[in-house]
């Protein structure tokens, strides 16, 4: 039974001080009804816990202290307390006063049913112990170490591991119910019975889940664990034949227009102008959806006019300069949006007042940009993907060479910058951008292919 540090608990007016220091961080919490609530939550947890005698903070005490609150609550009422004391502990999580947090440890061995679904669990069944035998902890089978530690090195080198983790979590949980204990045991038909089995899965994510696999065995064999890959090839990796759309400069000034005009909501403050300064960086910039949410107040530079992207997709930070039009744009939606006055520097530009969220989500901006095209009347045409926010990407590429062929610019100079900007991992990925657009950019993408080769993926 895995016991927590209990030092943030021992000492009351200390414990109200960081409450006090977490709150304040929290930019959604503006009323002070929503602040004394939420401070309540927090501190339902150390009153039952003065109350029943200071027990060691475990996974099973913090079930009994959910236990207690539906003794005499509802489920959805304990659900929020929960969810407010998580985020209370992930906050002193980073402050390096709790070196993990139990809550999560709780979630992550009931990944399924989340939070609610294990205080329903709690609920129905009155039991601590039902809701701990329903747990199933990733990676804790006989393989899990050498995966945890497979993670670390992608980690360690700087990547993002967010999907490696999560098929390798379904792999060796597969594994377990197989009573698989050795990576002797797993041959080519076990592997292909996981794709079948493991769920519904594309030719995309097929080839996907080959290739962490295959990168993991490789991993292991360099380290001396194995000695060689059962993983059967990945195969080649098929474009998709559809074209992007490619919006007109007229229908982005109908969507830019339509969006600044979005009445608010009750978590959404600002949400016109909002949606309007998302979907205007992500076409004058060319940014991937990811970078754009991801950014905060400190990686804009009006000094120096420019945005830091950090959080790229292939780990290639940037630093992108920007028109005084655009940061007119900017300075005025800084100004005036309400969630962002007196907000640290570390704040995102995105906010939304969802309490479970940091900032803008993708699919809430995915549906938002998809109901403007259709009341906009703005068509797809036959054979051509619909329009999605990755749409503002691909216009600001062909935009950008289209321009430079009107101006007699040199193609084989500019489309490599073009590239860099964009945060390829090399040149030749750009021409994806080009050669999958209607025949009128047909010239682009000969000449850019021309002068750098071709690629198969971005």
């Amino acid at each position: 039974m895995k016991s927590y540090e209990e030092s943030f608990l021992r000492d009351e007016e200390h414990f109200d001080a960081l409450i006090r220091e977490h709150i304040a961080h929290r930019s959604q919490l503006r009323a002070t009804t929503s602040r004394r609530r939420y401070r309540f939550r927090i501190r339902n947890f150390l009153i039952w816990w003065l109350k029943h005698g200071r027990p060691a903070v475990t996974q099973e005490t913090m079930l009994a202290w959910m236990l207690h609150g539906l003794q005499r609550g509802k489920v959805e009422t304990m659900a929020l307390n929960v969810f407010a004391l998580d985020h209370f502990m992930a906050f002193l999580v980073d402050k390096g006063l709790l070196s993990a947090n139990p809550l999560r440890d709780i979630r992550a061995g009931h990944r399924p049913i989340g939070y609610r679904g294990i205080v329903r669990v709690l609920k129905r069944t009155g039991s601590v112990a039902a809701v701990m035998e329903l747990a199933d902890c990733p990676l804790s089978g006989p393989l899990g170490p050498d995966c945890v530690a497979y993670l670390d090195f992608l980690a360690g080198l700087g990547k993002r591991c967010t999907i490696h983790r999560y098929l390798l979590v379904r792999f060796e949980r597969f594994l377990r119910k197989r009573e698989v204990k050795a990576w002797e045991q797993i041959d080519r038909p076990l592997i292909e019975q996981w794709l079948r089995e493991d769920e519904p899965r594309s030719g995309y994510q097929r080839r996907f889940g080959l290739l962490v696999l295959e990168d993991l065995f490789r991993f292991l064999i360099q380290g001396g664990r194995h000695t060689n890959s059962p993983v059967p090839p990945p195969g080649p990796h098929r474009r998709r034949s559809l074209p992007p759309r490619i919006f007109l400069h007229e229908e982005i000034t109908r969507i830019l227009e339509a969006a600044s005009k979005l009445p608010d909501r009750r978590f959404m403050p600002f949400r016109g102008r909002t949606y309007h300064m998302l979907f205007l960086m992500l076409y004058t910039l060319g940014l991937r959806i990811n970078e754009a949410l991801n950014l905060r107040l400190n990686d804009i530079d009006f000094v120096q006019h420019s945005v830091t992207i950090g959080k790229t997709k292939f780990y290639k930070g940037r630093v992108l300069p920007f028109g005084p039009k655009f940061e007119a744009a900017l300075q005025s939606y800084l100004t005036e949006h309400p969630l962002l006055r007196g907000c640290s520097k570390d704040a995102f530009l995105f906010q939304s007042d969802y309490n479970h969220t940091p900032h803008l989500g993708n699919s809430p901006a995915l549906r938002t940009l998809r109901r403007i095209v259709r009341d906009l009347g703005i068509e797809t045409p036959p054979e051509t993907r619909q329009p999605c926010l990755h749409s503002f990407r691909h216009s600001f590429a062909v935009h950008r060479a289209e321009q430079w062929l009107r101006e007699g610019e040199n193609l084989e100079v500019k489309l490599p910058l073009l590239a860099a900007f964009m945060g390829h991992v090399d040149a030749a990925a750009t021409q994806v951008y080009l050669t999958m657009t209607p025949a009128r950019l047909q010239l682009i993408g000969d000449r850019f292919e021309a002068a750098v080769g071709r690629k198969e993926d971005a």
